[in-house]
């Protein structure tokens, strides 16, 4: 089960690890033909969502043009009043994504993928599943959801309660 009964991490992943990490990736999207998303990745692996950000990225930058990328782009609109957006763009429109932007306040690899997704349902459906499958633990067994362990947030006057 991922992210169940470990220990919080507090540092960031070895450049062994990650390297141990991107194997695993290679199998889940090449021969396993998963949507691999930032957010399953840190579940699955037990990694800060930090490092699962950087791993998928070093993933597609090491197999560009043999895999599809799905970005988290966010920024400032050029209406007269701007606003701030987020969308999931795919990577090959992410130049022109970027240029309808007066100015960029986050982007990261979203998912990755061995071809495009059909139906945007695809890029969340794994998510989706491996949340409902932690939610649905009894409430004394631990896990990444129930003590939000892999979050760069935090907050110290919350303190964690064992269970």
């Amino acid at each position: 089960q991922p992210c169940v009964g470990r220990q919080a991490r507090r540092g960031a992943v070895s450049a062994a690890g990650i390297m141990d990490l991107l194997s695993r990736v290679d199998e889940l999207v090449s021969e396993e033909l998963k949507v691999v998303s930032y957010k399953w990745a840190s579940r699955h692996f037990d990694i800060p969502s930090n490092d699962a950000k950087r791993l998928l990225f070093e993933y597609a930058e090491a197999h560009k043009g043999k895999v599809e990328v799905v970005y988290l782009l966010a920024g400032w609109t050029k209406e007269e009043t701007p606003k701030h957006t987020m969308q999931l763009v795919p990577g090959t429109r992410l130049d022109s994504a970027r240029g309808a932007l007066r100015s960029v306040s986050g982007m990261h690899v979203y998912s990755l993928a061995a071809a495009a997704a059909k139906d945007v349902a695809m890029l969340y459906s794994q998510d989706y599943i491996q949340a409902a499958e932690l939610h649905t633990q009894p409430p004394e067994k631990a896990n990444c959801l129930r003590d939000n362990r892999h979050s760069a947030v935090r907050c110290p006057m919350v303190k964690r309660v064992q269970a």
